[in-house]
């Protein structure tokens, strides 16, 4: 069975915790060669190229995944074996009623590792992670510097397992990436979420869709974002911003003073930090685990 997941050239956390955690958790190769899984990612959708280079008489099986709205959805057939989806958006636009449980980065909590990382002593007060888009157009780790903050990359750099590591050991983390802040949910740290590329990068009403897709299945209704205005030369939200034929922003209007005081006086102090409850947790955690070994059952 081969893994099919999002790769960020330059790499993104939530998209490589995939061969790093299922690699823990399933043996993959005893499944069908020519069959395909689909975990963490908001992948699911018609026009994704990853979704339509898979044969289309391959299995795929679904675990956790989300959808990608405003896209033509995915033809569900007998090919499909939906497990459960990241949440109740999903499983609403695809209109057919599939069940859900919650981002599939919650099979953590069966690991070996994840006891050694709620356990890791603090040794930083607040952690920051941008979205891995925002890395290109602005210097976080300077940012994180003025604000007193420990800067943690969505491209993971030094592995996916390091990036966690950083979160477990932080008492409190700010971010824009959500696998920010549902890793920091898995690891029992309070999360604050802000926004600012996102809009323009994922394109309006993507990213609320994603993250009300999870918040629900953790019982919030909003996450209460701290909102950094995306500013040009002339000081006006950067509407003007189009994305090339090869992904890339058109920043040359960027004004980064402006933005890095914006971004001092929005996230300095947020004070409204996130958390589910840990019954919450330990209620996804069984239906991870139930899930989990009825897939190892067709394994053997």
């Amino acid at each position: 069975m081969k893994l099919a997941y999002y790769k960020a050239p330059k790499g993104n956390f939530g998209d490589d915790l995939n061969p790093w955690l299922w690699e823990k958790l399933l043996d993959l190769s005893k499944m069908e060669e020519e069959s395909y899984f689909l975990g963490i990612g908001s992948i699911l959708h018609g026009s994704n190229k990853l979704i339509n280079s898979i044969p289309a008489n391959s299995k795929k099986i679904v675990f956790g995944t989300g959808i990608r709205p405003n896209h033509t959805p995915i033809a569900v057939d007998k090919t499909w074996d939906i497990k459960f989806l990241r949440g109740p958006l999903s499983s609403a636009y695809l209109g057919n009623g599939n069940p859900y449980i919650s981002d599939a980065a919650y099979a953590l909590c069966l690991t070996e590792e994840y006891d050694r990382l709620i356990n890791l002593p603090k040794k930083h007060n607040i952690s920051i992670m941008p979205y891995y888009r925002s890395c290109e157009i602005y210097d976080w780790e300077k940012i994180s510097e003025q604000l007193g903050f420990n800067y943690i990359s969505p491209l993971s750099e030094e592995g996916v397992l390091h990036t966690m590591e950083e979160i477990a050991s932080s008492k409190f983390v700010i971010t824009e990436a959500m696998h920010g802040a549902i890793l920091a949910d898995i690891l029992r740290v309070p999360w604050h979420r802000f926004i600012f590329t996102t809009p323009f990068t994922e394109g309006s009403g993507i990213a609320e869709f994603k993250w009300m897709d999870w918040l629900q299945t953790i019982d919030m209704k909003q996450s209460s974002p701290s909102i950094v205005p995306f500013l040009n030369d002339k000081g006006l939200l950067n509407k003007a911003l189009r994305k090339l034929g090869n992904n890339q922003l058109v920043i040359n209007s960027f004004k980064k003073s402006n933005t890095r005081e914006l971004l001092i006086d929005n996230l300095a102090e947020p004070k409204d930090y996130r958390l589910s409850t840990d019954s919450k947790i330990d209620t996804i955690k069984n239906q991870f685990h139930d899930q989990i070994e009825s897939l190892r059952s067709t394994m053997s």
